[in-house]
């Protein structure tokens, strides 16, 4: 028992680091803007590039851990990114925060097909989806805290004393994972090939739905600390903060999607999630900054973080050991299709048509996403696809 509690603190506090790295480097971009003097696409394009590193080695990330085990892909993934973003504190140049980042987000990439097999595998039967649903709070308390530490240091300490103070969570995380589990690999069972094709019908609709939320989540807090700097003339530490806050209830919204996934299912909750992401983004479009702006910002965060517990709850219940190969391939296509390409895109139309023309981008799949789960429900032979892979 005390192994599985070590297991989830582990590699929550790993997961709390990945996000509060995602989501504080964009949050602190009008402080990278300066600091390397970069122009509104080329800041934009750093967190483009860490999400880039994220998911484009995630197919091959979710074949690892068959080969090498849950618990020694789970640290690589914290150890990993420590190194290099140490390595961006000691070099201090933009070239190399590019490189960094992108190899930061290549080690994160281990993180998800390890540790959400790992817990499934460790804590079965009705409460597996809550257990999940607490791994992905990590999520939601890193974007929360993340912006927070990440302004106090570098407003504090500068750009390079922050990369090193931040790089000491996931060595901690690493390290405790493979002192804790010596003696211990948790190699994941024999992982059969499948019988039908990974990128079933189904699997690229329910992937479709992925990239929605992974957008509304990760996507749109790449531009919109630009947007309220530059169109409301608000303070940079000031975003930061407000960033940050706009994310403390996805803490909770986590061990909730779990919760509703096992007692309610994926499609239903799902669907409520995307629609509440849409109108939250229109939100935010067409108003101007006032005190219900950060209300549709901490609703969005909070709606599209429930809906990662529901997804991975779904892909582990669904398909089992090869849930690992499943959420690699899912992640490797939402991942460059949505938070990698919306921050660059998104950076390139705020220069060329503005922040208001940019962020219809993530408002579009958003509705697109809804739609494609309303035709889900409804069709009996889809659903069957997904359930097929």
């Amino acid at each position: 028992m005390r192994k599985k509690f070590a297991a989830l603190l582990f590699t929550w506090f790993s997961w709390f680091w990945s996000h509060g790295t995602r989501v504080g480097i964009s949050a602190i971009t009008p402080f990278l803007r300066q600091r390397y003097s970069l122009s509104t696409p080329e800041t934009a394009a750093v967190p483009g590039i860490l999400n880039l590193g994220f998911y484009s080695f995630a197919v091959l990330a979710g074949r690892i851990p068959a080969k090498t085990g849950y618990r020694n892909a789970a640290a690589a993934a914290a150890l990993g990114s420590a190194a290099f973003m140490l390595a961006a504190a000691l070099l201090d140049n933009r070239f190399f925060l590019y490189v960094a980042v992108f190899m930061t987000g290549i080690f994160l990439s281990l993180h998800l097909p390890s540790a959400i097999p790992w817990l499934g595998t460790l804590f079965k039967g009705g409460r597996q989806g809550f257990i999940i649903g607490v791994h992905e709070s990590a999520a939601p308390a890193g974007q929360t805290l993340g912006p927070i530490i990440l302004a106090f240091l570098v407003s504090a300490a500068g750009v390079s004393y922050m990369f090193a103070l931040w790089s000491l969570i996931p060595l901690f995380a690493g390290l405790g994972l493979l002192l804790f589990f010596r003696m211990d690999r948790q190699m994941p069972a024999k992982v059969q090939e499948s019988g039908g094709k990974i990128l079933g019908a189904g699997f690229l609709a329910l992937t479709l739905v992925t990239i929605a939320n992974l957008v509304g989540n990760l996507g749109v807090v790449a531009i919109v600390p630009l947007h309220l700097v530059d169109t409301f003339g608000l303070e940079k530490t000031f975003v930061a903060t407000v960033v940050g806050v706009s994310r403390f209830l996805g803490v909770f919204g986590q061990p909730l999607g779990g919760y509703l996934h096992d007692r309610y299912g994926f499609y239903r909750v799902a669907l409520i999630v995307t629609v509440a992401n849409l109108f939250s983004n229109i939100y935010m479009i067409l108003a101007p900054y006032n005190p219900v702006y950060p209300v549709a910002m901490t609703l969005q965060a909070f709606v599209t973080a429930m809906y990662f517990p529901l997804v991975y709850s779904h892909l582990v219940k669904t398909h089992g050991p090869q849930a690992s190969q499943y959420l690699g391939t899912m992640f490797f296509i939402a991942g460059l299709a949505g938070p990698t390409t919306a921050p660059i895109l998104a950076g390139l139309i705020a220069e060329r048509f503005g922040y208001a023309v940019a962020l219809g981008y993530p408002a579009a799949l958003a509705l697109a996403g809804s739609l494609t789960l309303l035709a889900m429900r409804k069709g009996k032979n889809t659903v069957s696809t997904v359930s097929q892979g």
